[in-house]
C-alpha cells in the first residue's frame, strides 16, 4: 500500500507533517528556473493528463510516476541532480491528480500503465528508465511488462507489489464511509486501494507466465527502505524472487533504518540508482545474488 495513500490516519496523528507533499509555485520555478522546458496535455482515454518534460528532447529519457495521492512535483528534488546531466526527465500527473483532468480515480493499474505510456511517447520515441514510488511502483511494472520495448530499465521506490502482503487497513474503510469530509485527491487515492490486491494477483499471473515462456525484460532496479512502515520491505523478496528471474539486470539496494519518503528524503540516492540504469550497471554486493535475499 501506497505512503500517501494511507495519509489519512497520519494526518490525524501528525505523522507526516514535516513533509511537503505539495510543492509551492515559487518552489517549481526555482527548481526550473534557466532550464529546458516543455509542457503538453497529454490524452489517454477520457483523461488530460498535465506533463511537464525537462532537458533537451533527444537526451535519454527518464518518466517519473508518483504515488497515490501525489503530483509530478513530488519528484521536484531530484531535477538539480548531477547523474542526471543530460537526461530528458519526464514528469506528469497521474489520471486522478494534480492538473490532469477530469478529476476522477482511474482504480486500474493497467489503465495507469497505459497512460504512462502516452506521456512516454508523447516525449520520445526511445527506450525509458521508469521510475515509480510506491503506487507507481506496480504501474512502472505493468508498463514493462506490457512494452518491454518501451522501456529501458525499471526503478522500484518503496513499491507496493506483493499481493499476499497487501491488505485493506480499517482507515480504508474509515475514508470510503467519510469521503463527503475528505479531501478529493485523499478520496481518489482511497478509491485506488480498494482493488489493488486483485490486480497485483493478476500482475503475479503475468509474471509468472513471462518467465514459463522464458521472456526476459528491462533492467530492474529497486531502493526500499527497511524500516517502510507503510510498504512493508518484503516487498523486495517478491521483487528477487518472481521479477529479478524475467529481468535482464536485477539491482536491489536496501536502505537501513529508512522510511518511505525516498523522492523527498533521498533525491540523491534515487539519482545516483537513475544513473546505474542509465549506464547498466549495478555494484557488485547490490546485483543479483542470493546473499542480498531478506529472510521470510
Amino acid at each position: 500500500m501506497n505512503a500517501v495513500a494511507r495519509f489519512i490516519p497520519f494526518a490525524i496523528l501528525g505523522g507526516l507533517s514535516c513533509v511537503d507533499f505539495h510543492r509551492t509555485p515559487e518552489q517549481i520555478r526555482t527548481a526550473l528556473q534557466g532550464r529546458q522546458v516543455q509542457e503538453k496535455i497529454v490524452h489517454s482515454e477520457e483523461y488530460a493528463i498535465h506533463t511537464i518534460a525537462i532537458g533537451e528532447p533527444g537526451d535519454p529519457p527518464v518518466l517519473f510516476i508518483h504515488g497515490s495521492p501525489g503530483s509530478w512535483d513530488n519528484y521536484l528534488d531530484v531535477i538539480p541532480s548531477r547523474p542526471l546531466d543530460q537526461s530528458l526527465l519526464i514528469f506528469y500527473d497521474r489520471p486522478g491528480f494534480g492538473k490532469s483532468m477530469p478529476l476522477n480515480a482511474m482504480p486500474d493499474i493497467r489503465k495507469q500503465a497505459k497512460a504512462a505510456l502516452s506521456v512516454l511517447q508523447a516525449y520520445t520515441d526511445k527506450p525509458a528508465i521508469v521510475v515509480g514510488h510506491s503506487y507507481g511502483g506496480p504501474v512502472a511494472l505493468q508498463l514493462a511488462l506490457d512494452h518491454p520495448d518501451a522501456v529501458k530499465a525499471s526503478v522500484l521506490l518503496g513499491a507496493s507489489v506483493d499481493p499476499d502482503l497487501e491488505e485493506l487497513r480499517w482507515y480504508n474503510y474509515a475514508g470510503d464511509f467519510l469521503s463527503f469530509m475528505i479531501p478529493g485527491e485523499m478520496v481518489r487515492s482511497n478509491q485506488e486501494m480498494f482493488p489493488m490486491k486483485t490486480e497485483l494477483t493478476e500482475q503475479k499471473k503475468q509474471i509468472l507466465a513471462d518467465d514459463a515462456q522464458g521472456s526476459r525484460g528491462p533492467a530492474l532496479y529497486v531502493l526500499h527502505g527497511t524500516s517502510d512502515g507503510l510498504v512493508p520491505v518484503e516487498n523486495a523478496n517478491f521483487l528477487y524472487s518472481y521479477v529479478g528471474p524475467i529481468s535482464s539486470l536485477t539491482c536491489i539496494e536496501l536502505l537501513p533504518g529508512e522510511g518511505h519518503l525516498i523522492p523527498w528524503e533521498h533525491p540523491d540516492l534515487l539519482a545516483r540508482m537513475i544513473g546505474w540504469a542509465r549506464d547498466g550497471s549495478c555494484p557488485q554486493e547490490n546485483a543479483y545474488n542470493p546473499a542480498i535475499r531478506l529472510a521470510n
